[in-house]
């Protein structure tokens, strides 16, 4: 009777104890997520999900709201701009399946193989009078005019917001990212027969179109997938654009109709984009149950691994029970942590001030990342997740599509002080005021974007790589090798692996 009466006493204060210490955890961790909070608000920074939804706007004055973009919210089979990304090819032989060709006056196979596939497509409406690839292409293409026509004016709307359901967190849907990708090969395959016939009017309207589209997913990104997706669609964007110089010659107004267009890329979009993804990112993961994260777990194989299949359901065994009965303050602890780790580490990687991404601050992060990640304790999500190498190249193709966007600025502006005056500039400088307010900077390192003039009235302008952690003296030594380039005639690469041992090759074309 004495032993049960001390076992029961026992048992009683190690409950207690219990108590007292899930108690505590649960205290410090809400306490940590309070203290967390408290900063970030300070410093104006978003902290819960009703911080970064965007305010309605008039559906007249929204993109998103245009039939031509709703319709994507609907049913799928229905939605116009799908049917017609799944009706064009989007690989012809392994000239386009690489990305890298363009059009000159003297190559027009790419046209000349899509021209052949959509005959293939569409048999019934083969021309029968001979056309050049560019008209038969355009002619294919003008079944879904109506339809481009409605995209075009609801583009010239001022505004956007996708019917998003933003509470939703990480799982929330957004239906219209992978048929606004799809479409870029329609707005693609025109903008080549466009400059293929030079006609200049129709060339810009399509190019500002295909930017303004991009900018619709990632002027205001909800997360940072919508800034990959607008990153990959401005991608083929600037890509097209360069591809087909030595084809389309345009005027003054033209010129700078894409100038304006263009110069509207910022790396507000971007920081944004991080804000979001970890606002979304914290507020999903403090609201989850142990139940909710292993399920989670589950489904992004992120659960710890063992060797052999008995060991690897054991230890699989033993996290789910931890997950399941750890303390909430845990999850908020980590949350807060996180948190913290994003506003002083990751965001200063962009400073949209300066116009920068700073290369060197982004692998300081993840090397950071890796340490605290190691830290962690071993029933935490974090531990597991995925490796945070991730971020570096996510930044990496970020700062290619503005570096892109900056020396794609610089070259109409050099052309148009090219049709003015009838000659090349002397420097970048000279152009300011004249056809810039201001000169655009090098994304990665803050410097001026090199101008490096050629034989003849050609030249290349050209801003540092992702790898370069140094800023070149000379204004004219030209590009190193793995610079973003963007040269005034445009680069003609065969396959890919010649594109990597010529990267700054260019055609002869004089203006």
């Amino acid at each position: 009777m004495k032993w049960t009466r001390r076992i029961l006493i026992g048992l009683l204060i190690f409950t207690g104890m219990l108590i007292a210490l899930w108690w505590e955890e649960n205290w410090r961790g809400q306490k940590l997520w309070e203290e967390s909070c408290a900063r970030l608000r300070a410093a104006g920074e978003p902290v819960e999900i009703a911080d970064i939804i965007p305010p309605m706007i008039p559906d007249e004055e929204n993109v998103a709201a245009a039939p031509i973009f709703a319709e994507l919210f609907g049913d799928p089979e229905a939605a116009r701009l799908p049917k017609i990304s799944r009706s064009l090819p989007t690989q012809v032989g392994k000239a386009i399946q690489s990305g890298n060709r363009g059009i000159s006056p003297d190559d027009l196979t790419v046209l000349e193989e899509y021209r052949n596939d959509l005959r293939e497509r569409f048999p019934r409406d083969v021309p029968d009078t001979a056309m050049s690839a560019a008209d038969e292409i355009l002619h294919y293409l003008k079944r879904w005019d109506v339809d481009y026509q409605e995209m075009l004016s609801a583009l010239e709307r001022p505004r956007c917001r996708w019917p998003l359901d933003y509470e939703s967190g990480v799982k929330m849907d957004s239906p219209h990212l992978v048929p606004l990708v799809g479409f870029t090969n329609f707005m693609r395959l025109r903008l080549l027969a466009l400059a293929a016939n030079d006609d200049g009017e129709q060339y810009t309207r399509n190019l500002v179109a295909m930017m303004k589209l991009d900018r619709t997913i990632g002027e205001r990104p909800q997360s940072w997938l919508a800034q990959l997706v607008s990153n990959a669609m401005a991608t083929v964007t600037f890509n097209t654009w360069q591809q087909t110089l030595a084809r389309v010659h345009l005027n003054d107004e033209q010129l700078k109709l894409l100038q304006d267009e263009v110069s509207k890329y910022s790396l507000e979009s971007v920081r944004l984009a991080l804000q979001n993804e970890h606002v979304i990112g914290a507020e999903t993961f403090r609201k989850l149950s142990g139940a909710e994260m292993v399920e989670w777990m589950d489904e992004l194989d992120w659960m710890p691994s063992a060797n052999g299949k008995a060991m690897q359901e054991i230890k699989r065994g033993v996290f789910r029970a931890g997950m399941l009965l750890r303390p909430q303050g845990w999850t908020l602890a980590e949350a807060a942590l996180g948190q913290d780790f994003s506003f002083d580490e990751e965001l200063p990687c962009v400073d949209p001030v300066r116009g920068v991404i700073d290369a060197a601050r982004v692998e300081s992060s993840r090397l950071k990342g890796e340490q605290l990640k190691s830290s962690l304790s071993w029933f935490s999500m974090g531990r597991h997740a995925q490796n945070l190498a991730t971020f570096s190249s996510l930044m990496e193709r970020t700062s290619r599509v503005h570096a892109q966007a900056r020396l794609a600025l610089l070259w109409c502006a050099i052309e148009r002080c090219r049709l003015r005056h009838g000659k090349l500039p002397p420097s970048t400088e000279a152009l300011v005021p004249e056809f810039l307010a201001a000169l655009p900077v090098d994304v990665m390192s803050g410097g001026a974007i090199r101008f490096s003039p050629k034989q003849g009235d050609s030249y290349v302008l050209y801003s540092s790589s992702w790898n370069r952690g140094h800023i070149r003296k000379s204004s004219t030594d030209g590009p190193a090798k793995d610079d973003w380039t963007w040269p005034s005639e445009p680069t003609l690469l065969k396959t890919e692996a010649e594109g990597k041992s010529e990267p700054g090759s260019t055609t002869g074309r004089k203006r």
